[in-house]
């Protein structure tokens, strides 16, 4: 793999800058303060994007920093939600698609004996993967499959981890990511730049150019935007033929629930159906939002 020394995290390479509603990081807030952590290791010259793997501002980003006192309940968790869709599953890319990460994973935690992956990994890395491959089985529910889509927008994309699985999943279309763009950097480098990265809402209206089976996927991080950024994302929303969002209950103040009711009614042209992440370890209640446009047939 080739090393980048990143000198300026405003590398036009990748981003355009940091002047867009996405915010900047002088705001407060749990994901500024990873933005910031971020930009000081993009900053620093003794750090190099192929090791950022090892960042701990990386390890710690949600899912991946996974709570070691509820391992053993979310190993049953993913087990009683996965394993009877993939023992019911007779094309070998579901099968395979579990391990599609090992290799990036396998430098990052201890290697033990699993119960989903075998000796292929850690504890963290296991359940970041079951959680990732938990998100499409539910998907694959609604007739949703990525190598039927066409595009797919994520927001809030974390390192990328995703683009990566819906491509062994069979998906060839486009994949753009809307985030801040200290986490495109990092996204761009490790899909290969072979994703759209999105820092300006302006940029959105070009991308939803990509056919007409598209995707708006976005697990946790549409639900901790501001009601602004909300607000503008939502006026393209009949640009895609499906819509996949998992919220929390709550989230620096703002109720979701609420706000995600108001939302289905606002955007009737969807068929809205919930899924409750019953089971998931953590303190806070979990939702699927899933909508099907009527518009597309």
């Amino acid at each position: 793999m080739n090393e980048y020394r990143m000198t300026n995290n405003r590398c036009p390479e990748f981003v355009g800058g940091y002047d867009s509603i996405v915010g900047n990081c002088e705001k407060d807030g749990w994901w500024n303060e990873c933005r910031i952590h971020l930009q000081r290791c993009l900053d620093n010259e003794n750090y190099t994007l192929d090791e950022f793997k090892s960042w701990s501002i990386v390890q710690y980003i949600p899912i991946w920093s996974t709570n070691p006192s509820v391992k053993d309940v979310m190993f049953d968790f993913l087990r009683s939600n996965i394993e009877p869709f993939l023992g019911n599953h007779d094309e070998e890319r579901w099968k395979n698609v579990l391990i599609h990460e090992r290799d990036f994973y396998r430098d990052v935690d201890d290697v033990t004996n699993n119960i989903l992956l075998g000796d292929i990994g850690g504890v963290k890395s296991e359940i970041t993967i079951g959680v990732h491959v938990l998100h499409w089985v539910i998907l694959n529910q609604f007739g949703i499959d990525p190598k039927n889509l066409d595009f797919i927008l994520e927001f809030g994309g974390g390192v990328g981890h995703i683009p990566k699985m819906v491509r062994k999943l069979g998906f060839r279309g486009k994949y753009g990511i809307f985030d801040f763009p200290e986490f495109s950097i990092i996204q761009q480098f490790y899909n290969n730049m072979e994703i759209v990265v999105i820092n300006h809402l302006e940029l959105i209206d070009l991308f939803l150019n990509n056919g007409d089976s598209g995707l708006f996927y976005s697990t946790w991080g549409f639900s901790e935007a501001p009601l602004e950024l909300r607000k503008r994302i939502e006026q393209n929303l009949s640009c895609y033929k499906y819509c996949f969002i998992l919220y929390q209950d709550e989230f620096e103040g703002i109720d979701n629930v609420k706000y995600f009711n108001d939302f289905a009614n606002r955007n009737f042209n969807f068929d809205w159906t919930s899924v409750g992440l019953d089971g998931y370890p953590n303190n806070e209640n979990n939702t699927y939002l899933i909508g099907v446009n009527r518009n597309y047939g």
